[in-house]
């Protein structure tokens, strides 16, 4: 191969490290469980304990709870030992209340900023920060609506006993109802019951009758008709009662049936048969929060992706995108966080980026990932998914620095069956165990092609050969300058392939001398191939090609003068003359092609069989694009 061939082969074909976005902990896999609520939040479990983190995987609450509530108006209930302890916000805010406060039934969550709780015989509000802003009642209901339905004492010192039914506002204050068609306001003895608003609208019981009151505070009348006269005015017995029934509550009028739910919120009216209104809750229409990251596979064998690209294969139970580039992953019995670091990649660099020239059968090149500060060599590992690609575990070298470290193996290499001595490109496949991961394949694709260990080296090549005579052509294997200083003897086969009938033996004359004998004047040419395989090696050949020039016909001249040449060759393509054909493909010899193979002293080792396939002659590498290396998906 010419210098000046080679160098403009690799000025124009590059080899390109891969390289590929990469996730690592947030948090470590040590939590039994891990739940995302609807508000963004993390809640795990560790022992039998509850705790908050948020979506990036950031502790909000210790794990030192039995449960922890929902949220609701911005606030989460806490428990433990089975007792209502405090409670949290969003942003991790921990309030303790005083333990002789217990949670009223049906009302145990944050409704508007206020909680209900009973301390004694007494009802009370609690605001945000744990303060008692409203009580003591008798009784209450959830604030709903901007209002909040509570049964009031005259005086709850000296007539406990006495109480009333009120609302108040968000400021705790007491609201003033008109009575329907008057400017006076309603007694109070005669409100018989209140509902707690929703949607605009509650409903109260006044003097016996039905009323529908707006957040408005105007009373409009539940009648049978439309005037809403006040004969058809849905009216009560004195006795009637608010009785408890499967999902709510009921209150029966002489005529007909009002519907509550467990907040004692009207849900329904009927009369005589007739519903006169009927709640429809409104739709709520939720908005996903984004997530750049998914999971894929089935339950057992789970992996992510990050904008539908591979980028941590199927290898752990479960997967939960937890929004963003944050997911939660259980390898095996633990949950953790993932983070993907989109800053940074990990790189491979095989052979330092240089094209290979095959010599022998193996060759050593160094394989190093480059790997962010954070993946520390103790807790990497390169793996080979190529079978041609054996990495020395022994080799194993580390490096450690502030910016990046970079892991280094030994590679030892198998040269490729097809490889000719024109630059193709090869593809390896490797993998990085990493901190509990193992990531997506990298495919390293980098030029390579074989380089002439041999040269054919003709004795002789001109010949006279006499008729009834043979003549014996002897050729030498010439180490090329690749070789020069190597003295080591390869176990190789050496052949002669012909298209005589018969074929013609190849001696084996020393160890690097050949020869063989021909005869024949009534030839016109001959072509002959020196084939020479290492084992394990694909195999490189020498055409040649034999002209018998004959003596003029009036001539008394009897013997023929024999020439040997080499076979022209065009880079990159064989062209054998065997059959008459100037492109001779050496995969698929005609039949009439015969082959002998000189004896090797050196035999090879018992169990190793020599790879014989064709390859070019060399020539100077073709220059051929390089393809990009990059990761693929699993």
């Amino acid at each position: 191969m010419k210098k000046f061939d080679i160098l403009t082969a690799l000025f124009l074909t590059t080899a390109v490290t891969s390289s590929a976005q990469i996730a690592n902990w947030k948090v470590m896999p040590e939590y039994d469980s891990i739940r995302l609520r609807d508000n963004g939040l993390v809640e795990v479990s560790q022992n039998g304990k509850h705790g908050l983190l948020d979506s990036e995987g950031a502790q909000l609450l210790p794990v030192a709870y039995d449960s922890i509530g929902a949220f609701n108006s911005g606030q989460a209930l806490l428990f433990n030992e089975s007792k209502f302890v405090g409670f949290v916000n969003p942003e991790g805010k921990k309030v303790e209340v005083d333990p002789n406060y217990i949670l009223v039934p049906d009302m145990e969550f944050f409704s508007e900023g206020f909680l209900t709780v009973k301390k004694g015989t007494h009802y009370y509000f609690l605001d945000a920060d744990g303060n008692s802003v409203a009580g003591p009642f008798a009784g209450l209901r959830p604030y709903s609506g901007g209002y909040a339905a509570v049964v009031c004492y005259e005086d709850v010192e000296k007539k406990p006993e006495d109480t009333y039914n009120a609302y108040i506002n968000r400021n705790q204050i007491l609201v003033h109802i008109r009575e329907y068609d008057k400017k006076d306001e309603l007694k109070k003895d005669d409100l018989a019951f209140i509902s707690s608003f929703r949607d605009g609208r509650a409903m109260y019981v006044y003097k016996r009758k039905a009323y529908i009151l707006t957040d408005s505070l105007t009373s409009i009348p539940v009648a049978s008709d439309s005037l809403a006269s006040k004969k058809t005015i849905v009216q009560f017995e004195k006795n009637s009662t608010l009785d408890p029934v499967e999902g709510g509550y009921l209150l029966r009028s002489k005529t007909g049936y009002f519907y509550f739910n467990r907040q004692v919120q009207l849900d329904k009216i009927e009369n005589a048969g007739v519903n006169l209104f009927v709640y429809n809750a409104p739709k709520v229409e939720t908005v996903d929060k984004p997530n750049d990251l998914s999971a894929f596979g089935e339950n057992g064998s789970v992996g992510v992706k990050y904008k539908g690209e591979v980028v941590l294969p199927q290898q752990f139970a479960e997967v939960i995108p937890l929004g963003g580039q944050f997911a939660a992953v259980k390898p095996q019995d633990k949950w953790g966080i993932i983070h993907l670091d989109t800053d940074n990649q990990i790189k491979l660099r095989l052979n330092n980026n240089e094209h290979i020239g095959f010599n022998h059968r193996y060759y050593t090149a160094k394989l190093a990932a480059s790997m962010p500060s954070y993946i520390k060599c103790n807790n990497a590992t390169i793996v080979s998914k190529s079978d041609d690609c054996e990495i020395q575990i022994e080799s194993r070298h580390e490096n450690d620095n502030i910016e990046r470290n970079t892991l280094t193996y030994d590679c030892r290499l198998s040269i490729p069956p097809h490889l000719t001595d024109t630059l193709s490109t090869q593809e390896y496949t490797y993998a990085l165990k990493y901190n509990g991961f193992t990531s997506i394949d990298y495919k390293v694709q980098i030029p390579q092609w074989y380089v002439k260990y041999y040269e054919v080296a003709l004795s002789n090549n001109r010949f006279t050969l006499a008729p009834n005579d043979t003549i014996s052509v002897e050729f030498d294997l010439v180490k090329t300058d690749v070789a020069r200083n190597d003295e080591t003897n390869y176990f190789k086969t050496v052949e002669l392939i012909t298209n005589e009938a018969n074929a013609i033996p190849l001696n084996k004359i020393t160890e690097n001398h050949y020869g063989f004998r021909i005869g024949g004047i009534d030839r016109e040419k001959l072509a002959f191939v020196v084939r020479i395989t290492e084992v394990g090696c694909p195999s490189i050949e020498y055409p040649f090609e034999m002209l018998f020039e004959k003596p003029e016909p009036k001539s008394n001249k009897k013997s023929v003068d024999v020439t040997v040449s080499p076979v022209r060759q065009v880079p990159g393509v064989p062209a054998f003359i065997l059959d008459g054909t100037p492109e001779y493909q050496p995969q698929a010899l005609p039949a009439d092609t015969t082959t002998t193979t000189a004896t090797n002293p050196a035999q090879v080792p018992a169990g190793v069989s020599p790879v014989v396939t064709p390859a070019a002659q060399p020539a100077s590498p073709a220059a051929t694009p390089a393809k990009e290396a990059t990761p693929v998906n699993s």
